[in-house]
């Protein structure tokens, strides 16, 4: 026969408390905050939010150059904490697409609204001055347009002075080959889905090479960087004296170089590359090749510098400050850590008695 000793009360609310220490603890985490979101045309409107909203409409197209404000665009977004709506009209839409965003995303509340300028249409500036009548500010980015109300701008500076130190570039790496540059350099032009600055960069480019006494040889091309290797390749057929290729986009210069590294393969251990290669880059992994070595040099139109300004300046207007009518994104001359050289060899490490003669460095005597 057992006996049962009574139950103390405590003892069962000691056992629950670590029986429940015992378990792991999992407490809800709540979501990250919003800070920069991506909209579908017609997918509604801006949820309401504490902070800043921004709205970003681009023009239509999947083009390298959009894409590229698109994506720094939202991260500086982030990174200021405001909110971005970012929406770009569908490409079998109709021609005003952009022109309905801008009016869409000042309706939804946006403080600010950024306009990446492909065109002038319009019907885009209709809906601009729309906008800002009803007291919602537009910043254009990347362009010029007229229109009735005051609106203030983002824009690379004149890419001028950037062509010439290009130009000059190109030129002391031909001489320190030594490749002659008598014969007229290819100029790559990309034909397909220009952005509102390919004209102004081919002008830039051929007037610094005109002020040298070069004409250069204009080559279309499409879009892509095989159309352009392919383009190349049949202006070298009719031009194998050229020494020097240039391009006004990302897709030229790197097909360009590609062909270049394909012919230079093909060539006996210290003969000459036959053509040195610049131009326009502006996307972070082919302005990161060229730190690493290849090309001769490029001039950096800094698209990314362009969308941080522009989410910057959104904000200052936002908060009715004072900004300027026009602000300025300086290009970027890039060359590589150590002057290109035209001979298909190995560079031997650099020594500690400084870089190997070149373009910064006056040649030494043979």
């Amino acid at each position: 026969m057992s006996t049962r000793l009574p139950r103390d009360p405590r003892l069962g609310a000691l056992i629950a408390f670590l029986c429940a220490a015992c378990q792991p603890s999992t407490p809800p985490v709540p979501p990250p905050p919003v800070e920069a979101r991506e909209v579908l045309e017609g997918t509604g409107p801006v949820v309401s939010s504490e902070k800043t909203v921004l709205g970003l409409a681009l023009p239509r197209g999947e083009d390298l150059e959009s894409s590229l404000l698109q994506t720094q665009a939202i991260v500086e977004a982030g990174r200021s904490k405001v909110v971005l709506e970012v929406r770009r009209p569908s490409a079998t839409g109709p021609n005003d697409g952009q022109a309905r965003l801008v009016r869409d995303l000042a309706r939804d509340g946006c403080s600010v609204v950024i306009v990446a300028v492909n065109d002038t249409s319009i019907s885009l500036v209709e809906a601009i001055d729309a906008v800002q009548k009803a007291g919602t500010p537009v910043l254009v980015l990347g362009g010029r347009i007229e229109t009735e109300t005051k609106v203030h701008r983002v824009d690379t500076v004149s890419f001028q002075k950037g062509a010439r130190e290009l130009i000059a570039a190109m030129l002391t790496d031909a001489k320190a080959g030594p490749l002659s540059t008598e014969a007229p350099p290819i100029l790559l032009v990309r034909e397909s889905n220009p952005d509102a600055h390919t004209e102004a960069r081919v002008e830039a480019l051929v007037a610094a090479l005109t002020e040298v006494g070069l004409e250069p040889i204009h080559v279309p091309f499409l879009n892509t960087e095989a159309d352009a290797a392919n383009a190349l390749d049949k202006a070298l057929a009719e031009h194998p004296q050229t020494t020097l290729v240039l391009s006004e986009s990302d897709f030229g210069v790197v097909g360009a170089e590609g062909v270049r590294n394909v012919r230079g393969s093909k060539l006996p251990t210290d003969s000459m590359f036959p053509f040195l290669v610049g131009g326009f880059l502006t996307t972070p992994q082919h302005l990161s090749a060229v730190k690493r070595g290849g090309y001769s040099a490029v001039l950096d139109w800094n698209l990314q510098g362009m969308a941080r300004a522009a989410v910057n300046t959104a904000i200052a207007l936002a908060q009715r400050e004072q900004v300027p009518d026009l602000v300025e994104v300086p290009t970027k001359l890039v060359k590589p850590p150590v002057p290109t050289s035209t001979v298909h060899t190995v560079a031997p490490p650099q020594s500690s008695a400084g870089p190997p003669p070149g373009r910064d460095t006056p040649p030494r005597e043979p």
